[in-house]
């Protein structure tokens, strides 16, 4: 089973490393096959603010979204509902 360390800390207050909770839940019998840090070889991915969204003049299912990553403000065109104006985008 794949536990989330943030999951757990929705149940539990965690200010242990990685290594001390892996090394306790081990000292308890839980068998720990692997630690997966899933913040390491993140390169290029640039977080946008979502300023303005508007409807796409020719498709029912797209929108235009003015976007601002560090100043540069575009227009992309979007197929996603899940968001509102002032997101942080991926």
């Amino acid at each position: 089973m794949l536990v989330p360390i943030e999951w757990m800390k929705d149940f539990v207050q965690i200010d242990k490393s990685i290594g001390e909770i892996s090394d306790k839940l081990s000292s308890t019998g839980t068998h720990i096959e692997e630690i997966v840090d899933l913040s390491t070889d993140l390169e290029g991915i640039v977080v946008a603010k979502i300023l303005e969204i508007k409807e796409h003049p020719n498709a029912d299912r797209l929108t235009l979204v003015d976007v601002d990553y560090g100043g540069d403000i575009n227009t992309v065109v979007c197929g996603a509902k899940n968001m509102k104006e002032g997101d942080f985008v991926p």
